[in-house]
């Protein structure tokens, strides 16, 4: 497991750039309220290594529109 720490710690500190999907935002909405803040943290914490495609946001507004009539208002969190 120590292995695994050391080269996670080795690829982190070479400033790796982090890119998101869409899929990464949209899992956001089966999840609690205090997950999803803590999933905010986490962004806002490594902002610096962070990058989104322009596409990312245009997909995700186009999804979440969709999603909204097919989201059941009592939609339970897992």
């Amino acid at each position: 497991m120590l292995d695994n720490f050391d080269n996670f710690k080795k690829v982190w500190d070479s400033d790796p750039l982090i890119v998101l999907d869409t899929n990464v935002f949209l899992r956001l909405y089966s999840q609690s309220p205090d997950v999803i803040n803590q999933y905010i943290e986490i962004l806002r914490s490594a902002k610096d290594k962070i990058w989104y495609q322009h596409k990312l946001f245009k997909s995700l507004k186009i999804t979440i529109q969709k999603s909204m009539v097919e989201i059941p208002l009592n939609t339970r969190y897992s």
